[in-house]
């Protein structure tokens, strides 16, 4: 199970601007929030080991996730 927890003002509530990376067993996001009034972004990353675990799932570890050429985050 993944839990997600995150720290921000109470008021807040964050949201998911940007999906980075989606893979079986790992995500990255970028996530806007508001710490100490200040509006933030942050990156959120979760790795699910019990998944990566999985024999279907290390044999998919040969095949090389796509990369977009000259991503910037903007």
């Amino acid at each position: 199970m993944l839990l997600r927890s995150r720290i921000c003002d109470e008021s807040s509530k964050p949201r998911q601007i940007k999906n980075m990376l989606d893979a079986p067993f790992y995500s990255r996001a970028a996530v806007e929030t508001t710490l100490d009034g200040a509006k933030t972004t942050g990156v959120f990353e979760a790795l699910d080991l019990h998944r990566f675990r999985n024999p279907i799932i290390l044999a998919m570890l040969a095949v090389r996730v796509p990369r977009r050429r000259r991503w910037t985050f903007k």
